[in-house]
């Protein structure tokens, strides 16, 4: 029982450390501010995007993409999420990592995953980065059901990685 005690408050208190020394803020980027190709260009330590289906017709929900960099450490949380209104074959999210050269994403990280008979799909992964660039995620996600798929394509706010 001690043994256990000691493990607990030992777990509780690397996490309260490895939290406080990974709060710190970002180093603004050279071009906070700007947009490219519809991204904004921030030093947020992440992005979110949520989109909704505005069609009658089709399979996917919404969904949501996101892009972090929570730990400044080179390596970046990257997720996608789809949702549709009811069971499908499969559900896909494709994860397009891309990083900000002149005027232009270019990609550097592609990665996609896949689930069946469901009506979600929560997909993400940690990539290592080089920093001082800005980057973004390119997410496409799709439901197929049958002969019929439906896609849905969504990208992030390119954030500066110091």
């Amino acid at each position: 029982m001690r043994k256990q005690l000691k493990k607990v408050v030992l777990a509780l208190f690397v996490v309260g450390f490895v939290g406080t020394f990974s709060l710190s803020a970002n180093a603004a980027g050279p071009r906070d501010g700007e947009i490219v190709d519809g991204s904004l260009l921030t030093s947020e330590g992440s992005s979110e995007v949520r989109k909704d289906n505005l069609r009658r017709s089709g399979l996917i929900s919404y969904s949501i993409t996101s892009i972090t960099n929570r730990y400044n450490n080179g390596a970046i949380y990257l997720y996608g999420f789809n949702n549709t209104g009811s069971e499908v074959e499969r559900l896909r999210v494709y994860l397009d990592l891309e990083k900000l050269v002149g005027n232009e994403w270019v990609p550097v990280f592609s990665e996609y995953g896949t689930k069946y008979d469901s009506n979600f799909f929560n997909y993400g992964l940690y990539v290592t980065i080089s920093p001082g660039h800005y980057y973004r995620l390119s997410t496409i996600t799709t439901a197929k059901q049958e002969a019929y798929t439906d896609a849905m394509e969504i990208s992030t706010d390119g954030i500066f990685i110091g």
